[in-house]
C-alpha cells in the first residue's frame, strides 16, 4: 500500500509538472487586448508588465512548450518569445510597442480533458500610469522580482525632469494607440428623423448604417470604432459631441439621411462645419437637425456665440481643415465606387454635432429618405456594407497622410 501511494504521488506530480503550453491567441476589443494561453493542464503563473523594454512577462513552473511556428500578434504586442527563467521556471515574453497595463488575469476551470486556459486582458495607458504598474504581480506563483515597483521619489523625479510641453493643436493620430472613431447614428427614440412617403423612418436607416461602419472599421484591426448609441434611444445633440470628446476621439462621423420636397432628388453628401451654410437648402437642413434637440427641451442655438469665439482659435481652424480634407476624399471615394452623390456634395452648415472644437467631424447624408427607392436601398445590408467599405478607403488614406 505504501508503494502504491508513493507511485500515485509521483504520477500526480508528473502531471502537474508535465502540463504544456499548447497555443497562444490574441484579440482586440474596444477597450482592451485579450491574450489567451491554452494549456494541457492547470498551472500556477506569475504575470507582470516590465520596462526597458516595455513587455509583458508570464512565468510558469514548467519548461514544456509545444507551440509550432510564430504566434500572430495584435497591438500592443509585437513579438512573442519563450525561454527558461531558471532551473524550475520558464517564461513567455510579449514585447510591446506601447505602454499597457494588466486589467485582469485569471485561469479558467479545466474542461473534461483536463485542459485549461489562462486569460489576460491588457489596456494601453499613459507612460506615467504604466510606470506605476511595472512589476505589479498577478497569479499565485511566487518568483523573485528583479524589477521593483517604481518609487514615489522616482516618479516625482520623472515628472520634474520633463520639459513643459508647448501647447499645440491636438494631433489627429495619438501616439501608441489605434485612432478612435466615434460614429453617431442620427435621431432615435422619440425623434424619428425624416420619414419616407411609405413611412420609413430615418432613424431605422442611421442606426444599422452606423453599426455597419463600426463593424467594418473594427474588423481591420487598425481602428477603434465606437457608437454613440447601439439601440433606438434619443441622445441630445450636445451629448453626442460630449461622448466623442470624452472618448478622446480622433474623428467624429454623424450618419443621417436627408429629406426634401422633390421626391426625385437622390444621392449622398458630406457636411463640415461653417458659420454660414453653403446654400438655402443646407441652411434649412441644419436648422431642422439642430431643432431636434428641442424635443428634450434644449436649444443649442444659445451656444452659437461661444462657438463663434472658438472658431477664432487656431486649434478650431486646424480641426475644420482636417474635416474638410476628409470630406473631400470621401466624396471622391463615393464617385469612384459608384455611390451616387448630389451636385456639389461637399457642403457646409452649422450642425450642432459638428461643433466639437478639437475633434475633426463630418456629417454624412447617406441619401434621401424622401426618395422612396433610395430609402429602401439605404436599409439594405448590402448597400450599407458598400458605403462602409468606401468610407474605410478614405479613412486609410486620411490617417496615413496624418501619420
Amino acid at each position: 500500500m505504501r508503494f502504491l501511494f508513493f507511485i500515485s504521488v509521483l504520477f500526480l506530480s508528473s502531471l502537474a509538472q508535465g502540463a504544456e503550453v499548447k497555443n497562444i491567441r490574441m484579440g482586440t476589443h474596444p477597450d482592451k487586448t485579450r491574450l489567451v494561453i491554452d494549456m494541457t493542464g492547470k498551472m500556477d503563473f506569475h504575470a507582470a508588465v516590465q520596462n526597458n523594454p516595455k513587455r509583458l512577462v508570464i512565468h510558469f513552473p514548467t519548461k514544456n512548450w509545444t507551440i509550432a511556428g510564430n504566434t500572430q500578434t495584435v497591438l500592443p504586442f509585437i513579438n512573442v518569445k519563450h525561454s527558461a527563467a531558471s532551473s524550475d521556471l520558464s517564461k513567455i515574453t510579449f514585447d510591446m510597442n506601447a505602454p499597457a497595463i494588466i486589467q485582469n488575469a485569471y485561469m479558467l476551470p479545466s474542461n473534461n480533458k483536463g485542459e485549461t486556459r489562462l486569460v489576460i486582458d491588457v489596456a494601453q495607458t499613459s507612460r506615467l500610469d504604466f510606470e506605476k504598474h511595472v512589476g505589479r504581480a498577478y497569479g499565485s506563483l511566487k518568483i523573485k522580482s528583479r524589477t521593483p515597483h517604481a518609487s514615489l521619489d522616482s516618479l516625482i523625479k520623472t515628472i520634474a525632469d520633463q520639459k513643459t510641453p508647448i501647447p499645440s493643436p491636438k494631433p489627429i493620430i495619438r501616439a501608441m494607440r489605434k485612432p478612435i472613431i466615434v460614429i453617431d447614428a442620427g435621431h432615435g427614440g422619440q425623434d424619428p428623423g425624416a420619414i419616407s412617403p411609405s413611412g420609413i423612418h430615418e432613424k431605422t436607416i442611421t442606426l444599422p448604417m452606423a453599426k455597419m461602419i463600426a463593424k467594418v472599421l473594427n474588423a481591420t484591426g487598425r481602428y477603434d470604432a465606437r457608437l454613440t448609441r447601439t439601440r433606438d434611444v434619443y441622445i441630445k445633440l450636445h451629448n453626442r459631441v460630449r461622448i466623442a470628446r470624452k472618448a478622446n476621439a480622433d474623428l467624429f462621423i454623424s450618419v443621417h439621411a436627408d429629406s426634401v420636397a422633390n421626391h426625385s432628388t437622390h444621392g449622398a453628401s458630406i457636411y463640415t462645419l461653417s458659420n454660414t451654410a453653403s446654400d438655402k437648402q443646407t441652411a434649412k437642413l441644419a436648422a431642422r437637425e439642430n431643432r431636434s434637440d428641442l424635443i428634450a427641451g434644449v436649444d443649442l442655438g444659445i451656444e452659437d456665440k461661444d462657438v463663434s469665439m472658438i472658431l477664432l482659435d487656431l486649434s478650431m481652424r486646424d480641426t475644420m481643415n482636417q474635416s474638410k480634407n476628409l470630406a473631400n476624399d470621401i466624396v471622391r471615394s463615393f464617385r469612384q465606387n459608384s455611390i451616387p452623390t448630389l451636385n456639389g456634395p461637399h457642403r457646409y452648415a452649422g450642425f450642432a454635432v459638428l461643433k466639437a472644437p478639437d475633434v475633426p467631424s463630418i456629417l454624412i447624408e447617406t441619401g434621401f429618405v424622401s426618395n422612396e427607392s433610395e430609402a429602401r436601398k439605404l436599409k439594405t445590408p448590402r448597400f450599407q456594407e458598400k458605403m462602409a467599405r468606401t468610407i474605410l478607403k478614405s479613412l486609410d488614406r486620411y490617417f496615413v497622410a496624418k501619420n
